[in-house]
C-alpha cells in the first residue's frame, strides 16, 4: 500500500519508502551490535552471534540498495538526513540542556 500526499506526489516521491529505507539502516547498526556483543563473549552461540547477523546485513543492504537506487533515492536520503539531524538538534536542546545556574 502506497501513501500519497498530493503536494508531495507531484514530485514523484513515494513517502512510504523513506521510513522503510531508514529503518533498515538502523537495523544494520543493530546487527553490527549483536556481532560486537558476540565478540565480547556476551552471546555464546556463534550461529546467532555471527551467521544470522551477516545474512541480515546482506538482506538489509539489498533493501538499502533498492531504496537508494530508486528514481528519487537521493531525495529520500536528503529527507531522511534532514529528519535525523532535526531530531538530534531537538534532543540536544531538550535533553542535554545544562541548567543556567550551575557552577
Amino acid at each position: 500500500m502506497s501513501l500519497t500526499v498530493t503536494s508531495i506526489s507531484r514530485f514523484g516521491i513515494d513517502i512510504s519508502s523513506i521510513p522503510i529505507v531508514i529503518m533498515y539502516l538502523f537495523y544494520t547498526g543493530l546487527y553490527v551490535g549483536v556481532m560486537m556483543r558476540t565478540a565480547k563473549g556476551l552471546i555464546h552461540n556463534k550461529l546467532i552471534g555471527y551467521v544470522c547477523p551477516i545474512f541480515a546485513i546482506l538482506g538489509a543492504f539489498m533493501i538499502l540498495y533498492g531504496g537508494l537506487t530508486a528514481a528519487n533515492g537521493v531525495i529520500y536520503l536528503i529527507v531522511s538526513g534532514l529528519i535525523l539531524v532535526s531530531g538530534l538538534a531537538l534532543y540536544q536542546f531538550v535533553v542535554c540542556k545544562k541548567p543556567k545556574n550551575s557552577v
